[in-house]
């Protein structure tokens, strides 16, 4: 068993109103370093400090032989500062019972920050890491957490959006990663063979898990039921594709034996011009306490630079790296060619714009999955059509939306190619080891 070196990891069921590190009522002064001025493993080496942070990642909770976890990481960021103690707990319904503690001054010092709060508010909650500036150049998904120009979250990791499939459920319905569909109509064939050619269940929806339902706002701006038991189906070939973000590729692969067998391409839209984009965006962002003290904040930056910077954790859970620098994983390797295209964040006087039209129109995209579920039951069903559900949703007299993406859109460097920039971080990741 591995030890936790100052690591105490509790997993939290349930809301709980727990007193934070080094929180009060009024915000403290502050006088030190931003978060791009530090440098991990020479700055503030003897600083003490004891962090409490808050983590959706309950699966890395558990200590586990196998893989590396939040105790790993803990115990190689105390090789370079050994006096800063570091408490992790877990929640399982994050967003809702996180927006919830964080209207509470003592919730810790490094969370998270919810989806839910809106980029006005940042402040409100949160310390000022640094300038936009001092990190754009460098950090891919760097706007996703800040509001005027100032950076309040940092990503964890980066999600290229697509579809995790069995391979060898592919192959017998006549697919390889040489074939694999491009266009929504092609999707439709390939999940028709597998339909046709295996006893597997061509897509599977999560339709009861419902938040797995919102993936579908943000790639295109079944059977289903059980979440966790869809893990190890895909892994075994009874379940041929799923609807998920890159984070989700590495949990399929380690819920079996066969991990080899799982995959993960493009989402399958061309553009008239012939070439495949895929979105890609910020996980969930570090976000450190505006109520925690002086010392602690610092110890929390130092330790989401090193996690950020020197962890691999990006690469290790198949996501897009958050340094411009880093390589891409070899889960990615579908990818290569695939221009990765990130969002243009709106401009100041915009940034609540979304949140009041969903508001205002109760449609809830990209935050709410009834309706993707209202479409999906129709389908099944057939109690309703597309145009009777779109109907219902537009105001009487509005004229059908034609706006296409905005040409601003960024595109992200180029994946690297299939082999050297894979096997190339895979053996620095084990050197570190």
């Amino acid at each position: 068993m591995k030890k936790a070196i100052a690591l105490a990891l509790t997993l939290a069921l349930s809301l709980g109103m727990l007193a934070g590190c080094g929180g009060g009522s009024k915000e403290p002064e502050y006088s030190g370093p931003s978060y791009a001025e530090l440098k991990v493993g020479e700055d503030y080496t003897d600083l003490k400090a004891e962090l409490r942070v808050i983590t959706h990642r309950t699966d890395l909770i558990q200590e586990d032989p196998e893989k590396r976890d939040f105790t790993d990481f803990v115990k190689e960021f105390n090789a370079l500062y050994p006096n800063i103690i570091i408490n992790y707990e877990g929640i399982t319904n994050y967003n809702d019972d996180m927006t919830a503690r964080i209207s509470s001054s003592n919730w810790g010092d490094i969370c998270m920050v919810p989806t839910t709060v809106l980029l006005p508010d940042l402040g409100s909650y949160f310390h000022p890491l640094c300038q936009l500036s001092e990190i754009e150049a460098d950090y891919n998904f760097a706007t996703n957490r800040q509001y005027d120009g100032v950076v309040y979250g940092i990503p964890s990791t980066g999600n290229a959006q697509g579809i995790i499939y069995n391979k060898k459920v592919a192959e017998a319905a006549g697919y390889t990663s040489e074939n694999l569909p491009k266009t929504p109509d092609e999707f439709l064939t390939f999940l028709q063979a597998i339909q046709d050619n295996t006893d597997a269940i061509p897509l599977y929806t999560n339709f009861a898990a419902g938040w797995t339902m919102t993936a579908w706002d943000a790639y295109i701006y079944g059977g289903a039921t059980d979440w966790e038991g869809s893990k190890p189906m895909i892994n075994n070939g009874e379940i041929g594709t799923m609807v998920l973000g890159s984070w989700a590729i590495i949990q399929m692969q380690e819920a079996g034996p066969n991990a080899a067998d799982i995959g993960y391409m493009p989402f399958p839209i061309t553009q008239p011009d012939g070439k495949q984009y895929a979105t890609a965006g910020a996980d969930y962002c570090y976000g450190v306490n505006k109520y925690s003290s002086q010392d602690n904040k610092i110890a929390a930056m130092l330790y989401i630079k090193w996690l950020t910077e020197s962890s691999n954790f990006a690469y290790d859970q198949g996501g897009v790296p958050v340094p411009k620098s880093q390589p891409y994983p070899p889960t990615l390797a579908a990818f290569d060619g695939i221009g990765l295209v990130e969002d243009t964040p709106a401009p100041t006087e915009l940034a609540s714009l979304q949140a009041d039209v969903n508001r205002e129109n109760e449609m809830s995209l990209d935050a709410d999955q009834t309706h993707v579920q209202r479409v999906v039951e129709a389908v099944i069903t057939g109690s309703e059509t597309f145009e009777d559900i779109i109907a219902d949703g537009t105001p009487a007299g509005t004229a059908p939306w034609t706006a296409t993406p905005p040409a601003s859109n960024r595109l992200l460097a180029p994946a690297p190619s299939k082999d050297g920039a894979g096997a190339e971080r895979e053996s620095e990741r084990e050197g570190n080891q």
